[in-house]
């Protein structure tokens, strides 16, 4: 009889234990899908550049993202914003994407303009930052570090018509050795700036001439995996 009330106790008890730890233990409903905001700077010349590469690369990025869970947040360009709308976007985002052509060594003129709208607005409602970072009774504190964005993550994806060979290396007369994150230093300035860390980027290169974009396309979702740690 002891031995029959010990054993029920001991179910008891494993049955509570295992209860308690069902409800202390979130459901993956209850965890908080992270989100990702995806921005084509695209610009189309009729002719000259439709935007198929570059959309190419942007629903790739998008079905990568969907496929780990991500809740997706999009924004073309050239198809007009909402400038509150994009800031919101912005702090709801765990990682932005920028998706973009090299127009004449940088982005298009109306991502400029997009950056200068957005981050102006953010910067009025201290939104993104508070201040540069700088202080008068701290002279230890460095300009840029006033961003509200940390734990934030940025990653430019880019279309060249520039070939791999031309980069890295003193001896070619136009980048001189630079990198093509070196072109990009006043958009990831930006967003660094604001507190976003920045990730390695992912570049096409050579698109006039290539033969290995559908390659290119194929290793894109690879990049993200390895720079985000997925």
């Amino acid at each position: 009889m002891k031995i029959k009330i010990i054993f029920l106790t001991l179910i008891t008890m494993l049955s509570f234990g295992m209860k308690s730890i069902g409800q202390t233990t979130p459901s993956k409903a209850a965890i908080k899908p992270k989100t990702v905001l995806i921005i084509n700077a695209h610009l189309t010349y009729p002719g000259l550049s439709e935007g198929k590469l570059n959309k190419a690369f942007f629903d790739k990025a998008k079905e990568f993202f969907l496929s780990q869970n991500f809740k997706v947040l999009e924004t073309k360009v050239e198809s007009g914003y909402n400038i509150d709308e994009e800031v919101e976007k912005h702090l709801q985002a765990d990682i932005i994407i920028l998706q973009t052509p090299v127009n004449w060594i940088s982005t298009p003129w109306i991502y400029k303009k997009y950056v200068d709208e957005v981050f102006t607005s953010a910067m009025f409602s201290k939104k993104f930052i508070s201040g540069d970072g700088r202080s008068e009774t701290d002279p230890s504190k460095q300009y840029g570090t006033g961003g509200k964005m940390q734990g934030k993550k940025f990653m430019i994806s880019a279309t060249w018509n520039a070939a791999e060979k031309d980069f890295n290396d003193p001896a070619q007369y136009l980048f001189q050795g630079k990198k093509p994150a070196d072109v990009f230093f006043n958009i990831t300035t930006n967003y660094r700036f604001s507190g976003f860390e920045i990730l390695e980027g992912y570049n096409c290169f050579n698109v006039f001439h290539n033969t290995h974009i559908k390659q290119d396309l194929e290793n894109y979702p690879i990049h993200l995996k390895k720079v985000l740690g997925l």
